[in-house]
């Protein structure tokens, strides 16, 4: 006899299975290997047996003795609920092959959180509690796993008397479980999105799941290495034997996991690499440069990408000042960086100032050595600090003399000179040469 419960417990749905005699297993055939690593609580079960012995008095029954036997098989088995939720085991046998085979009836509930939950759901199915209240049963075992938060119970009884013998409380246990392959239902449980600014290089381990046959809502991980992993496009995600996959360029491919004991089974996952855009990833051909009154676009590059990958804009790129370059991610590649550059103005070098010479008309001649400009400024005064002196504009950029009149007799005067160049109607000025002076005549 099998019957199926469904209720909803603490946002879980709980399921109960019963079997009272051997139920037909499937044919026995090729399997999967599939590891669990679960808690064991040896003590909740003994919780479940003293409440099942409660039910059982109140019925008028003898109570059930535990057996070491029956107990490590219920907990094989509750560890088995977790890759296939029935009384038939993932490898296709029936669940009295987990024990001895005095082994007769079998009750499984998975999603209760304590003994009393469990034992009162087993309680409110017909099923279940003929096996509980069954009176030719004397002993039990009791399957308490915590796998990924979520219990698993199970019940294995036996007409024949237990041994009594107390199981070592186990906390953490590893089970091997074979599951049919037949039975086999894959599911990818790793991320499908990749930005590779942020995992440019970085392995990521695959993960492949195995959908519960018997409960659809339990997931369980799968060894990658039991799979041939490939992708349709190596330059966006690469894959490594070892099961990783690491991102190479933004765009999209299909990761193929192929089991390599029977490569009819396929799980196929399409993947995405983007990219974010960050700042430190745009590089400028130029971070300044010379103002001619034409726009100014200086070239974008960014590692990793081209220039399909993202559009270009450019403000305040002809006048003087800082021009903005904006760069905005296209299709896989996303976000908005924005950088910036300088127009300068072409300042003439320092000028190279002669000595000046004098004359007996009181005059001083300034002169200086050809520079490429537009035209010079000459400063003169009677002090080196140049304290209340005057200006003389030349503005043919080839002259390189000019000569000051009206000077008095017998003053030292001081003169420098510097170039400039026009742009439009600004002077843009180079340094001041050094100072010179000389006594006039």
């Amino acid at each position: 006899m099998k019957s199926i419960t469904k209720k909803l417990i603490t946002l879980l749905l709980a399921l109960t299975l019963v079997a009272a005699m051997p139920a037909a297993a499937f044919a026995v055939g090729e399997t999967v290997p599939v590891s669990i690593e679960a808690d064991r609580y040896d003590a909740a079960a003994w919780e479940v047996l003293e409440l099942v012995n409660a039910e059982r008095e109140k019925a008028g029954l003898h109570p059930l003795k535990l057996d070491s036997k029956l107990q490590e098989a219920a907990m094989v088995r509750a560890a088995e609920s977790t890759v296939y939720f029935s009384h038939t085991r993932p490898d296709g046998t029936g669940c009295w092959t987990a024990g001895p085979e005095s082994m007769a009836g079998e009750n499984l509930a998975v999603g209760q959180s304590n003994p009393q939950q469990v034992v009162n759901a087993w309680m409110n199915s017909p099923a279940h509690r003929a096996n509980i209240l069954h009176k030719d049963y004397n002993s039990i075992g009791i399957g308490c796993i915590n796998y990924n938060g979520i219990w698993f119970w199970s019940q294995a009884f036996a007409r024949t008397s237990g041994d009594g013998n107390i199981p070592e409380d186990k906390t953490a246990v590893q089970q091997d479980v074979n599951l049919l392959r037949g039975l086999l239902e894959l599911k990818w449980l790793g991320d499908t999105e990749f930005n590779l600014a942020e995992n440019e290089a970085v392995a990521h381990q695959i993960h492949i799941g195995a959908v519960n046959p018997g409960w659809e809502y339990m997931i369980t991980e799968m060894d990658p290495q039991l799979f041939t992993i490939l992708s349709t496009d190596e330059s966006v995600m690469k894959t490594a034997p070892d099961g990783t996959l690491i991102p190479g360029s933004v765009g999209t491919a299909t990761i193929t996991a192929s089991l390599k004991a029977d490569d009819s089974i396929i799980l196929a996952q399409k993947v995405q690499v983007s990219r974010k855009l960050k700042a430190e990833d745009v590089k400028l051909s130029y971070s300044s440069c010379t103002y001619n009154g034409k726009a100014k676009k200086p070239t974008v590059t960014i590692e990793g990408l081209t220039e399909d990958d993202y559009v270009v804009s450019y403000k305040n790129n002809v006048k003087v000042g800082t021009a903005t370059v904006t760069i905005t991610g296209v299709g896989d590649v996303s976000g908005t960086v924005t950088r910036t550059f300088k127009i300068n103005y072409d300042r003439p070098d320092q000028v190279s100032l002669k000595s000046p010479t004098t004359g007996k008309t009181h005059y001083v001649k300034a002169r200086w050595y050809d520079e490429d400009c537009d035209g010079y400024q000459i400063r003169y005064a009677t002090n080196s600090s140049f304290k209340n002196s005057k200006s003389i504009y030349v503005k043919d950029g080839d002259q390189l003399t000019r000569t000051i009149k009206n000077l008095k007799k017998g003053k030292r005067y001081y003169v420098k000179v510097r170039a400039y160049n026009n742009y439009e109607d600004t002077k843009v000025f180079g340094k001041w040469s050094k100072w010179k002076s000389v006594v006039c005549k």
